[in-house]
This record gives structure tokens, C-alpha cells and sequence, in this order.
């Protein structure tokens, strides 16, 4: 019976472990390094210096914060498509195809997961009327993250845009 006991256990944490990885890797694709400047941000030149002086050419800049929208908190990410195209990453694929294209061509459009703009009831051509720390701002709800395939688990949440939006 105890043997019984610690292995459940060990193949319970395993799992874990897995449904983890398997989630991070969904979202970020392969990176391996994450850098933060805090309040100020990071100087934009300093991913001039890490692509181009320093050889690091899989790189790819990405901003980050949470947006409330009426009652609920989401996590905003923004992201440089053209930086991300080698990556892999789940950014890329949720913005391929014409909801991407407006990403980058339409000011203040986002994606939103299908999950997501279920529960909030909300449907692509909708207006979300957001408040970033205490200023309120307009965003245009213009497709679903995932695109035509399957509602994503690991984008509920998440309202993804093109850098310079999430800016």
C-alpha cells in the first residue's frame, strides 16, 4: 500500500511537471531568457543591440501588463510579429492570417482567445472600452486568437496586439 502511495504521488508530480512545460512551451514558444525593466521599460535601442551587436538573432521583444475590462482583469500582450516569425511561438500562429494582418495595419485591434470573448460575450467588431492602471482606452476586438482552429485553454485570459497597441 505505501509503495502504491509514493508512486501515485511521483506520477501525479511528473504530470504536473509536464502539463506545465507543455503549457509554457504553447505560449512562449522556444525562449529562453525573459528580460524586465521594471516601471521605465527597457530603452528600445537595447534590442537593436541584442539582434544586431550582439548576434542574438532569435530574439523578440514583447510588452506586458493587465487591463481591466468592467470587472474582470486581463493580461495584455503585445508583440513584434516580424521578431517572433522564427520562434514558434503561440503569438505568431494566433496572428497569422487576416486577424493579423490588422494587427499590424489597423491602430488599437487586438485578438482575444474564443474561451475568453465567450464568457465576456463579445464578438469580433466589438469595441472594449478598457482601463490601463487609471486611463481608459478603446480597443477594437477584431478575431480570435486562435484563429479557425480550436479555442485554445492556454490563451484564456490573454488579449493579444501588436506591439506598438499594447505600448
Amino acid at each position: 500500500m505505501g509503495v502504491a502511495m509514493v508512486v501515485s504521488i511521483d506520477l501525479a508530480a511528473q504530470s504536473t511537471h509536464r502539463a506545465f512545460a507543455l503549457s509554457m512551451d504553447a505560449l512562449t514558444g522556444r525562449y529562453t531568457h525573459h528580460l524586465t525593466g521594471g516601471p521605465e521599460g527597457l530603452e528600445e535601442s537595447l534590442f537593436t543591440q541584442l539582434r544586431v551587436e550582439a548576434g542574438v538573432r532569435e530574439s523578440a521583444p514583447a510588452v506586458e501588463g493587465y487591463i481591466s475590462l468592467g470587472p474582470t482583469t486581463l493580461r495584455l500582450i503585445g508583440f513584434d510579429v516580424f521578431s517572433e516569425q522564427n520562434l514558434g511561438s503561440r503569438f505568431v500562429h494566433a496572428a497569422r492570417g487576416d486577424e493579423g494582418l490588422r494587427l499590424l495595419t489597423e491602430p488599437d485591434t487586438v485578438l482575444l482567445s474564443a474561451v475568453t470573448a465567450k464568457r465576456l460575450g463579445l464578438r469580433p467588431g466589438d469595441t472594449l472600452h478598457v482601463v490601463v492602471e487609471t486611463r481608459p482606452y478603446n480597443l477594437k476586438f477584431v478575431g480570435y486568437a486562435e484563429g479557425g482552429l480550436a479555442p485554445d485553454p492556454a490563451l484564456e485570459g490573454m488579449v493579444l496586439g501588436d506591439i506598438t497597441t499594447a505600448q
